[in-house]
């Protein structure tokens, strides 16, 4: 039998409750301690250099995925720049048979500018992350769990969800209608009035697996979790309609509904070469898709999306 430590001689009369305090007391002051000591070195990079470093990592290749030799999305990022790519993209298609056609609006949201546009990367606790993700212990634990124990032990449990309330959010978008056009599984998270989202981006092509290593951003609200929001705006400036949606396939005028409003999908539409005259007193009263373009059925002008 090895010799008592200071700990169990200067524990050795107490009863079994306050010693079972003590010792609780002490393993969490000992991961404090390694928290402190995890600071790392932050990363030079700014929001935009990180995201963009995420979007085109290489999360690796599997026969199974289906991603083919190059159809994986971090493949296909490699090839352009993501930043320079448009922020939403709106087309149209109609489908099925001639007496009974129907309308599919296709709204989508660039993931890189969505996240841009409401993260900012924080390089010092992103460091700290890593270096914790780096110890012999973690290396081979899945990034998933990780990441909840990280934000559950290095805020000792003051981690909260929206608004300072509940549990910390854990989000994969591929869970739910998305207008996103790539997916990003993340926990959100608040600690004392500041938000916190620990972003994995989905690079692969099964979306079981193929996600980036996650970094830690701040975010100066919630709309990080509106994925399934936008508006879709007549480009006409005297026109100037617009449809709401919060669902992804519900396009609510002005953000209404009500016997006064119409939905969009649930205007007439007609597949056309050439948007035709339009009488401005009455307008088109349908949609008329050109080249899979969308144009407005109150005055004729093509609709753009924006988030």
């Amino acid at each position: 039998m090895g010799e008592a430590t200071k700990f169990e001689i200067a524990c050795a009369d107490l009863d079994d409750d306050t010693r079972g305090v003590i010792e609780e007391l002490a393993e969490t002051y000992k991961e404090n301690a390694v928290f402190e000591a995890l600071q790392g070195e932050p990363s030079s990079l700014d929001t935009g250099e990180m995201l963009s470093k995420m979007f085109v990592e290489n999360t690796g290749v599997d026969c199974m995925d289906s991603g083919g030799d190059e159809g994986r999305h971090w493949q296909r990022n490699q090839k352009k720049s993501v930043a320079d790519e448009p922020e939403t993209f709106l087309g149209a298609e109609v489908y099925g048979p001639d007496d009974d056609k129907s309308i599919d609006i296709q709204p989508v949201l660039s993931a890189y500018h969505f996240c841009a546009e409401r993260l900012a990367y924080d390089a010092v606790m992103d460091a700290q992350f890593q270096a914790w993700r780096d110890m012999p212990d973690n290396r081979r634990v899945a990034d998933l769990i990780l990441m909840e124990n990280w934000v559950n032990k290095r805020f000792d449990g003051e981690a909260t969800g929206l608004y300072g309330e509940g549990e910390p959010m854990m989000v994969n978008t591929y869970n739910h209608d998305s207008l996103l056009d790539q997916v990003l599984q993340y926990i959100y998270f608040e600690v004392h009035g500041t938000a916190y989202v620990l972003l994995q981006v989905h690079g692969g092509a099964d979306v079981r697996g193929g996600y980036t290593t996650p970094r830690v951003f701040t975010a100066d609200d919630e709309r990080i979790l509106f994925d399934r929001d936008a508006s879709i705006t007549c480009c006409n400036d005297t026109c100037n309609s617009s449809w709401r949606t919060d669902d992804t396939y519900h396009w609510y005028e002005d953000g209404c509904s009500g016997a006064s409003y119409t939905n969009l999908e649930k205007y007439p539409f007609e597949e056309v070469k050439e948007t035709p005259a339009i009488d401005e007193d009455e307008g088109p009263g349908k949609i008329y898709i050109v080249d899979g373009t969308m144009h407005c059925p109150l005055c004729g002008e093509e609709l753009f999306l924006s988030p």
